[in-house]
């Protein structure tokens, strides 16, 4: 299994996205396609609100995906950003 799986399931497991900078680490080294790892990230950036991070990586979640989860949660990133004519766009 490979490092950044175990962190999720790890962070899982605690059950809050307080992330360490190791976890923030290991999940940056997961391919760009692991939407899970992204998608730990774009939520751990939104609660630290260092929304441009959060937002690429909620846009790189949503374009993979198109789940309407990742479509609210990157409207939520957008908006938190105060750009709300980017979150208009979205959906």
């Amino acid at each position: 299994m490979a490092g950044y799986r175990k962190t999720i399931a790890n962070i899982r497991k605690r059950g809050a996205l307080n992330l360490t900078n190791e976890e923030v680490a290991t999940l940056k080294d997961a391919p760009e396609t692991y939407a899970p790892a992204h998608r730990m990230l774009s939520a751990h950036y939104f609660n630290i609100k260092d929304n441009d991070r959060a937002i690429a990586k909620a846009r790189l979640v949503y374009t993979q995906t198109g789940k309407p989860g990742d479509a609210s949660n990157l409207v939520s990133t957008v908006f938190q950003a105060k750009r709300y004519e980017d979150a208009l766009e979205i959906v």
